[in-house]
């Protein structure tokens, strides 16, 4: 989110999977927070549940929009990457230009990213570290040993790609840590 804030995007779409779970409100609630923080208004039209498959998402998008190739919206944050492709398949299918009029942001950084046809900006879910912490925790638990209180969280990080670029008209206001942001274009 805030790459995209800082490149200029204010009008942002949200969308999201049918399955209700912790991880979808925690996903919802860090974008229209990180739209609050920026001054910008999270509008409820334009928060798409996609269901939960690509195929499913590109059939939703298209019911919504047809071949429509300009959107009153200027990117769309994905709960997750398999939402990201179903999308970005029913646009370039409607002959949308991805990025410069629409940028497709997903998470989880799975391996079908690579091998989109614009490879696909996300954010890298150590899927390693998070299970290994999650078996650490279960098995204290299972021990009868005291585990941590609160939420659990392992860092993330951006993965850049060529699906995501600076809002039309508008100038990039920030810049991110190399640390924070991998560029991964393919040429």
């Amino acid at each position: 989110m805030h790459f995209l804030l800082a490149n200029g995007h204010r009008d942002i779409a949200y969308a999201h999977g049918a399955l209700p779970c912790y991880s979808t409100r925690e996903r919802f609630d860090t974008f229209r927070c990180a739209l609050w923080d920026a001054g910008c208004v999270c509008r409820p039209e334009w928060v798409f549940d996609t269901g939960c498959s690509v195929d499913e998402a590109a059939r939703r998008w298209r019911r919504w929009f047809g071949r429509r190739t300009e959107f009153d919206f200027s990117a769309v944050v994905c709960e997750n990457d398999i939402i990201a492709l179903g999308i970005m398949r029913a646009c370039l299918e409607a002959g949308v230009a991805i990025p410069d009029t629409l940028s497709i942001a997903g998470v989880d950084d799975t391996i079908a990213c690579h091998y989109a046809q614009i490879p696909l900006t996300t954010v890298h879910i150590p899927a390693f570290e998070l299970g290994q912490s999650a078996a650490k925790l279960l098995c204290s638990l299972l021990r009868s040993m005291p585990v941590p209180q609160g939420k659990f969280s392992v860092p993330t990080r951006l993965v850049r790609r060529d699906s995501c670029s600076v809002a039309a008209g508008a100038e990039p206001t920030a810049t991110t840590s190399p640390n924070f942001i991998t560029n991964e274009s393919q040429t």
